[in-house]
């Protein structure tokens, strides 16, 4: 009888540090992630990417490690779906890679702003006249873009375009939110870089409505059903339900409806 009860208070104090374990773990893994959008503001960088696959790498390790056949019912419920989310922001994560990578011939500028936001993160000393010459660099080249799309939408889609817009937009704020911190805190860097940084700042502006109007077309009109968007296709509806956790295929679905 001692021998039961010590069994039964084991496994008590068993499963609930189980379930302490994994709460931890869940609440870690939402605070390491906003952390990590803090310190890279820039979500279309490739080191953004190679640092979130990293990420996600090491937390389906961490997952891997841990004593599932050990936990209780509750405890494998909160544990699938910790696992379902990494899986589903992962998987995020590599779509937004692809698609980025499918514009990467319209941001051959980008290191410039990505450099000058890496070095605002840690409070670095800024070359007043280094930065210059790259923000007229930057200037020449997404100016010579904006012309260029201007006349001719070249290999890209407009749904690529409506990712580059989302990204371009996103650089232009990180570049502004760089320059407003340095600026009055160092005259000298002021006085050298406001010019650059203005030009710089109205070209990309420029880029970004021109991107806009290219991206219109990826825009799905009204049908007359009031729906709008880009249909996600088969695929995509079938990659939604699993992350969902719903065990049925469109058709299955599609039959549910019709008799309901």
């Amino acid at each position: 009888m001692r021998k039961l009860v010590l069994v039964t208070l084991l496994t008590a104090v068993s499963y609930g540090s189980n379930a302490q374990q994994l709460l931890t773990l869940i609440s870690k893994y939402t605070a390491d992630q906003q952390m990590m959008s803090r310190k890279y503001p820039i979500k279309y960088s490739e080191s953004y990417f190679a640092r979130m696959n990293r990420f996600y790498g090491e937390w389906k390790s961490t997952l891997s490690a841990l004593p599932y056949t050990s936990y209780g019912v509750n405890d494998r419920v909160d544990y699938q779906l910790l696992k379902r989310n990494i899986g589903i922001d992962h998987a995020s994560l590599l779509r937004g890679q692809r698609e980025q990578q499918g514009v990467a011939n319209l941001f051959e500028w980008s290191p410039i702003v990505e450099a000058f936001q890496l070095d605002r993160s840690v409070g670095k000393v800024v070359n007043g006249e280094q930065l210059k010459v790259k923000l007229d660099q930057l200037t020449a080249q997404v100016k010579a873009l904006t012309t260029s799309l201007s006349k001719s939408a070249g290999k890209n889609t407009p749904e690529e375009f409506a990712v580059a817009e989302r990204a371009a937009d996103q650089y232009r704020r990180v570049l502004t939110e760089s320059y407003k911190f340095y600026e009055g805190y160092d005259p000298q860097f002021t006085r050298t870089v406001k010019e650059s940084y203005n030009k710089a700042d109205g070209v990309l502006k420029s880029f970004v409505s021109t991107l806009n109007e290219r991206a219109i077309a990826s825009r799905q009109k009204d049908d007359g059903s009031g729906i709008f968007g880009n249909p996600i296709g088969r695929d995509g509806l079938i990659r939604g339900l699993a992350d969902e956790m719903i065990a049925y295929s469109p058709e299955q679905l599609q039959q549910i409806a019709l008799k309901e």
